[in-house]
């Protein structure tokens, strides 16, 4: 039994050392060292939109709707959608309608309006035509001190294929 053993094992060990040199030649080359990942991630058609990281761990970024409007939107990853501040889509003259709907979030409940764009521009890419939710940041009790006009929620994340480099402060995104 002891031989059959010390067989099976040496088979195995010369059967490895026969396989891996033929595994190692197989595998695909690795990355250039001139290739960075953003030239990698923009040859696969993905835009680059620098992140700003505040005191509470958050990250925010620089959006553009319909080309000449500048607004502040937050990374949300708990946020299942993208919201925006009714009262900022005021200030910079968008319209918008009501939903019909209900918007809650913890124990304040209020309505909800869509917005429509012809173009939200993040980074260096353009999306959209989109319909986005707003609600009156002011009326919910997590929002109100909020400095910033709008929420990148996760169905956004999802829907451009979102791509997240912490340590750069970078995020990725598939644009129209």
């Amino acid at each position: 039994m002891y031989r059959t053993a010390a067989r099976s094992l040496f088979a195995f060990l010369l059967g490895g050392l026969i396989f891996l040199p033929f595994a190692a030649t197989s595998s695909p080359d690795p990355m250039p060292e001139d290739q960075s990942v953003d030239a990698a991630l923009k040859g696969l058609g993905y835009t680059i939109i620098p992140l700003r990281k505040t005191a509470l761990n958050e990250y925010e970024m620089e959006a553009t709707i319909n080309g000449t409007n500048s607004i502040t939107v937050q990374l949300n990853f708990q946020m299942t959608s993208t919201l925006l501040d009714i009262e900022a889509m005021k200030d910079i003259g968008m319209k918008y309608d009501k939903a019909g709907q209900k918007f809650q979030m913890g124990g304040d409940k209020e309505d909800l309006y869509v917005v429509r764009t012809d173009s939200m521009n993040i980074g260096d890419g353009r999306i959209g035509p989109e319909e986005i939710f707003a609600v009156e940041f002011d009326e919910f009790d997590v929002l109100e001190d909020s400095r910033i006009d709008g929420i990148l929620g996760r169905e956004f994340l999802i829907k451009h294929k979102a791509i997240m480099d912490f340590a750069e402060q970078k995020l990725y995104i598939k644009a129209n």
